[in-house]
């Protein structure tokens, strides 16, 4: 039940993540009027804790023919993300994104050592990936433990 419940968890939070990143049409988005009033008066200092997304995908190997598309898509959501200047949080603050990428390439095992990087030195919140499903499996154990 528990092992449901974090997948439907994390099911959700990648869901919004991608919308949230994802935006409107391909160019980056333009502040609404009473936005813009705000952010300029709003000081540097009133900017929120960066929200930390690891990414775990296959540049090389036998995937990376879905992984390299994946991290550059990764990279232009950031790109639009950053322009913006972050992402609004529940806390009405703007918050910075901050992506790490790595490679698995296309290895289970890589894809393990890569989860305990993203979350025992990166400290991210949440894991995109990884691209195979034999990897995603690998991973799995250590991201629950890590809860």
């Amino acid at each position: 039940m528990v092992t449901r419940k974090l997948s439907v968890i994390l099911l959700l939070l990648v869901v919004s993540f991608t919308l949230a990143l994802s935006g409107c049409g391909s160019s980056a988005p333009e502040p609404a009027p009473d936005a813009e009033e705000s952010a300029a008066q709003e000081p540097e200092a009133q900017m929120g804790e960066p929200y930390r997304i690891g990414v775990l995908v296959s540049i090389t190997g036998p995937a990376s023919v879905i992984g390299v598309p994946e991290r550059n898509t990764i990279e232009m959501l950031q790109k639009e993300v950053e322009a913006a200047g972050g992402i609004r949080g529940p806390d009405g603050l703007m918050h910075p994104v901050e992506v790490f990428i790595y490679d698995t390439e296309s290895d289970e095992t890589k894809a393990v050592l890569a989860a305990k990087k993203l979350i025992e030195e990166d400290d991210v919140s949440i894991i995109l990936g990884p691209s195979t499903s034999g990897s995603s499996l690998a991973v799995l154990d250590t991201v629950q433990k890590a809860e």
